[in-house]
């Protein structure tokens, strides 16, 4: 017979808080941690997570799931903003935070501006416009400005000739000309991205019925599970449904439907010859909704490819056990070609503004789709905070910085953003060492001297160098020189040369090896590299939770289920020690 309920609660609660403890005392010992956030919903109760990250002395990502709490009330900015404030104080870590991660939700990037302001980008322009202000005194001289040339121009209006009036018209005839071709084409261009995307929504729904009525019987299950079998290579896996909100998963749904395409084509040309299958599902397979022609094949074909670079790009960004942000700014700029097993460096960027002659034009219409939202996604709503953050993160990968460095002008950027950062650093050192010093120098003069050990002690030290041939000057000198920091410069310096004798090697590795030579710039990896590309972390969490608080376990309470949540991740505070 097992524990009752009661006492496996007690002990539930008592490791819980010696747990936290314990993290309070490991977080105490490092010097900057990144913080996630996000809200989750299921069945109208709704959870909001917060993860850290920080680097351990090998300089390898601990993810930790800092609290877990019930989410009560509608998802108001300042609730989200109070209890992000409650856990970071809780843990004594408000001074150690060095970004907060979240989704794209309003509430939450509203949240973390109120908390570290100008490090979240904002969505909507008016809102960066707004803090945009025009002194009193430009706007006066703006005004005034205006009144002296609207007297000037009724002044000279007088003096106009018939032939300059006429070529005013004509440039503002044809700049009119110009403005209504362009709102034109942008309006041609919407309504073509809008039936690309109708087209699309029409194939998926066509894919998704298909792939849904095959999974559901299982003589048309047992058949294709035997043709993918018998197939050259064989498949090994089998069809599946997405979820529309995962955008991953339908990739996935269409890169096995296309594997399965001799199969479903045989299926919908003879269905009869599915054993101890039902007439009217025959009826069904057979039927025009589920005939696929070459061009619907093609078009499959197409949109799988045009997809495969940035699931690829996502799946490397998606991660928690080593750090994202400088791989997510090469994944706008690197794709990796899982098809053919080679690394092809092509610019995701490029990639979407680029076209083949070879590609068709449904090809192109997709691209073009892709194209706009790129656009929209990675140049007006991203903030100059995140593009430089990822930038110097990426300069600071030893891996990262060899792609960077094709891209002279980008490199010269991450160079200079560096060296600010370096010298925000070197001013907390500064500020450390002195605030160190004067609490020394506080402690010493509090406690008399021994005023007649501390002279024996000299003595003793004088006679000590003069029978060694040396003196006391010249030994603190020497000390001094050996422990002379380098400089910004050379710091940097130091690091593109240490890279460039490595063919190959790990980040962590790298950084514990030259962590005391690049002493200020290792600081600034501390900061920047640990920072995540997306709160994956957080969504992460809420799987383990959906699974916890499954239909089985639904009477679970929300404290127990804080408590599982957060004990999952006790066994990681011994990785801070390695």
């Amino acid at each position: 017979r097992g524990p009752t309920r009661k006492t496996v609660r007690r002990h539930l609660d008592k490791a819980y808080h010696q747990y936290r403890q314990q993290l309070r005392t490991v977080l105490a010992r490092t010097d900057a941690i990144a913080i996630t956030v996000g809200i989750w919903t299921k069945n109208k109760i709704s959870f909001i997570c917060l993860t850290g990250h920080a680097f351990n002395k090998s300089y390898e990502t601990i993810p930790l799931v800092l609290g877990f709490r019930q989410f009560h009330g509608p998802h108001r900015s300042k609730k989200i903003t109070k209890y992000i404030l409650y856990e970071l104080k809780k843990l004594n870590i408000e001074n150690k935070v060095c970004a907060i991660v979240g989704d794209n939700g309003s509430d939450i990037k509203k949240s973390i501006n109120e908390i570290i302001p100008g490090k979240q980008s904002e969505d909507n322009r008016e809102s960066e416009s707004s803090f945009v202000q025009v002194p009193d005194e430009v706007e006066d001289e703006a005004y005034s400005n205006n009144d002296d040339s609207t007297d000037s121009d009724e002044e000279s209006n007088d003096n106009f000739s018939e032939s300059e009036s006429e070529s005013n018209n004509e440039n503002y005839e044809n700049s009119y000309d110009e403005d209504d071709e362009n709102s034109k084409y942008a309006d041609k261009e919407a309504d073509e991205n809008e039936n690309i995307r109708c087209l699309v929504s029409t194939l998926v729904k066509r894919i998704r019925a298909c792939v849904g009525n095959i999974r559901s019987t299982r003589a048309s299950v047992e058949y294709t599970k035997k043709k993918a079998k018998s197939m050259d290579p064989p498949v090994k896996y089998t069809l599946i449904t997405d979820i529309e909100i995962r955008w991953n998963t339908t990739f996935i749904m269409i890169n096995r439907f296309t594997d399965y395409r001799s199969i479903i084509d045989d299926i919908n040309s003879r269905p009869h010859q599915i054993p101890y299958l039902n007439p009217s599902q025959g009826l069904k397979f057979g039927s025009k909704n589920f005939e696929f022609t070459n061009d619907n094949w093609c078009q499959i074909h197409d949109l799988k490819n045009v997809l495969e670079p940035f699931m690829v790009s996502t799946n490397v960004v998606s991660a928690k056990n080593y750090p994202t942000l400088a791989t997510s700014y090469s994944d706008l700029y690197i794709y990796f070609s899982v098809r053919s097993n080679i690394v092809v460096q092509y610019a995701l960027r490029l990639f979407v503004n680029s076209t083949s002659g070879t590609d068709s034009a449904w090809f192109k219409s997709l691209k073009a789709c892709l194209r706009t939202k790129f656009h929209l996604y990675f140049d007006e709503k991203i903030s100059e905070y995140q593009k430089n953050t990822s930038l110097v993160a990426a300069f600071l990968d030893p891996n990262e910085y060899r792609r960077l460095r094709k891209r002279p002008s980008e490199l010269e950027s991450a160079i200079n953003l560096l060296k600010i950062e370096m010298g925000k650093d070197t001013q907390r050192i500064s500020e450390r060492l002195a605030a160190s010093h004067s609490d020394n120098e506080t402690v010493r003069t509090s406690e008399p001297p021994n005023v007649s050990s501390t002279n024996t002690n000299l003595n003793n030290l004088d006679t000590l160098f003069s029978l060694c041939g040396c003196s006391d000057e010249s030994t603190i000198a020497s000390a001094q020189s050996q422990e002379k920091a380098l400089s910004i410069d050379e710091e940097i310096g130091l690091y593109i040369s240490s890279i460039n004798s490595y063919q190959n090697i790990k980040f962590s590795n790298f950084w514990s090896i030259h962590e005391k030579q690049l002493s200020v710039m290792s600081c600034v990896v501390r900061r920047i590299s640990i920072i995540p590309a997306s709160p994956v972390p957080c969504e992460s969490t809420f799987s383990v939770a959906g699974y916890i608080r499954r239909k089985e376990r639904y009477s679970l309470s929300s404290q127990a289920m804080r408590y599982s949540i957060v004990l999952k991740d006790r066994h990681k505070l011994s990785l801070f020690d390695n």
